[in-house]
């Protein structure tokens, strides 16, 4: 089975599912985590939901947005039915790895490389009320 996979689009997060059958879970701290880095680079990954707006991946996102009180968040919709959907999350899980926690989680580089201006991102979708 191939499907196209379209583009990104801005979502209310009031239409947007979930079934309560996340296998993902995350303490209050890496929450808080993610909810600071949110609000520092902005929604950079969208959230991934069936033609349903029912979330194959993207949970722990969606719950920060909501927490975050974000009005609407980036979501890639796919044309697929929920057995697929559930079928796309299952993978989505088992392809993300694991952070070693003895390795930086960035390169260390000297003083004098280090940018003087932060990455040219800006909070693309992450509309607040």
């Amino acid at each position: 089975m191939s499907i196209i996979i379209p583009a990104a689009e801005t979502i209310k997060v009031s239409d947007i599912k979930t079934d309560g059958q996340n296998p993902n879970k995350m303490s209050k701290d890496q929450l808080e985590r993610l909810k600071t880095s949110i609000k520092k680079w902005g929604f950079i990954v969208p959230i991934i939901t069936n033609k349903d707006f029912l979330i194959a991946d993207g949970e722990q996102r969606y719950t920060a947005a909501k927490a975050l009180g974000m009005t609407e968040v980036s979501v890639i919709r796919l044309p697929v039915e929920d057995v697929d959907r559930r079928l796309v999350r299952q993978v989505l899980n088992k392809l993300k790895g694991e952070h070693q926690r003895n390795e930086p989680a960035h390169p260390v580089l000297p003083q004098n490389q280090l940018s003087k201006n932060p990455l040219p991102l800006s909070p693309q979708s992450a509309v607040y009320s």
